[in-house]
C-alpha cells in the first residue's frame, strides 16, 4: 500500500505539472480512484492521499471538485470514528452557500438527520444528484439504516427504498454446483 500511495501521488503530481490543460480529467481520475478506495474500505491510505491533494497549494478544476474531495476525506474520518478530524475537515470550507448535495453530505456526516430530511426533497429535482446515490455511495451507509430515511425516500421518489443484495461469487458457485449435482425430481 505504501508503494501504491507513493506511486499514486507522484503520478498525479507529474500529470498535473506536465498537462495542466487536462485538470478536469486529472480531478475526475483523482475523485474516482479515491472513491473506489473508500468503497473498498482502504481508509488510511485514502486519507493520506486526500490530505495531500486538498492542501491549499493544490489547484483543482473548480470548487465543486475540491468540495467532493473534502467530503470524502471527512467521510473517511467518520468511518474511522474520529469525530474531531471529521469536524476539523468540514470546518475547512464554508458550506452555508453550497449546493444542496454538499449540504446534504455535511449534514449526514454531522448526524443532523432532521436537516438531511429537509434537504432530500429538494434534491429529487437536482440533475447533479441521482436517487441511486443513496444506494451506492458509502457516504449514506448510516443514513440507509434509519427508518425515517425510508419514509422520506418514499415520499420523495414514490417508491420503496431497496438495496439488492449481491450474492458473493463463491456462494453463487457453491449453490450452482449443489443444484447441478442434486438428483432431478421426477
Amino acid at each position: 500500500m505504501c508503494l501504491y500511495e507513493i506511486g499514486f501521488k507522484l503520478g498525479h503530481v507529474i500529470w498535473r505539472k506536465l498537462q495542466e490543460e487536462e485538470i478536469a480529467k486529472i480531478d475526475s481520475n483523482l475523485i474516482e480512484r479515491t472513491y473506489d478506495l473508500i468503497a473498498g474500505g482502504h481508509y488510511e491510505i485514502t486519507a493520506r492521499i486526500l490530505e495531500f491533494f486538498t492542501q491549499s497549494q493544490m489547484s483543482h478544476e473548480n470548487d465543486s471538485n475540491f468540495r467532493i474531495l473534502m467530503i470524502n476525506l471527512a467521510q473517511i474520518y467518520k468511518w474511522q470514528r474520529n469525530e474531531s478530524k471529521t469536524k476539523e475537515v468540514l470546518s475547512r470550507c464554508d458550506w452555508s452557500a453550497s449546493e444542496d448535495r454538499f449540504r446534504l453530505a455535511v449534514m449526514v456526516l454531522q448526524d443532523k438527520w432532521d436537516e438531511v430530511y429537509r434537504i432530500m426533497p429538494r434534491l429529487k429535482h437536482d440533475n447533479s444528484f441521482q436517487k441511486s446515490n443513496y444506494k451506492e455511495w458509502p457516504l449514506f451507509k448510516k443514513l440507509r439504516e434509519r427508518s425515517d430515511f425510508l419514509r422520506v425516500y418514499k415520499e420523495c421518489y414514490g417508491e420503496t427504498f431497496r438495496i439488492e443484495e449481491e450474492v458473493p461469487k463463491q456462494k453463487r458457485d457453491a449453490s450452482d454446483s449443489a443444484t447441478s449435482s442434486a438428483p432431478e425430481s421426477a
